[in-house]
């Protein structure tokens, strides 16, 4: 799976770089992030370790990410080396444009395991809307938009989202109820 979203930020692109390669503001903008903190103190630098507890279609769990690309002010990317997301990779670009940023949030990752795999016909679109959505938050956040909603209320337990886990672990109900009846017959 290979997801994309792009976002012009009315901020400079140093501002917005800054914010988006520190993990620690991860929780104000991401909303399957509940905490994400470096292993080690110092710099961002390839190589940097993070933890983050993660809750996602709703599993939760503590996932490690590794900087593998980091060139301030454009590009920093992880790689998820354990956790529930492990072997997906977060790239986060900006560019200078016209009037402030283009910010471009990618995903790549491959469902592992029989709940992702279940679900991975629906992942590539609520994977899709939740980085949109995640985009716009982090858009009002760095514009100052005083309608920005509380970092509690954009949690994926939030209604709007929340329906939205909800269809996708439905629909991953039956892929895997039907998955376990498909193999009991080939018994």
């Amino acid at each position: 799976m290979h997801v994309e979203n792009s976002i012009t930020i009315k901020r400079p692109i140093e501002e917005v770089f800054e914010y988006v390669s520190t993990p620690e503001n991860d929780p104000t903008w991401v909303s399957a992030s509940l905490r994400n903190e470096r292993t080690l103190p110092g710099p961002m630098r390839v190589g940097m370790t993070t933890q983050e507890d993660v809750k996602f279609l709703g599993r939760t769990s503590t996932d490690t990410w590794e900087v593998i690309e980091y060139e301030p002010p454009t590009v920093v990317a992880y790689l998820a080396t354990s956790g529930l997301l492990s072997g997906g990779v977060v790239r986060a670009r900006c560019e200078p444009v016209q009037g402030g940023t283009r910010f471009t949030h990618e995903v790549k990752y491959e469902p592992r395991g029989i709940y992702y795999k279940a679900l991975a016909p629906v992942m590539p679109w609520a994977t899709q809307r939740l980085i949109a959505s995640m985009d716009r938050t982090l858009k009002n956040l760095l514009e100052g938009d005083t309608t920005t909603t509380s970092p509690a209320s954009r949690r994926p337990e939030s209604a709007a989202s929340g329906a939205l886990v909800g269809s996708v672990l439905v629909a991953g109900g039956i892929a895997v109820l039907a998955l376990l009846m498909l193999r009991r017959r080939s018994r």
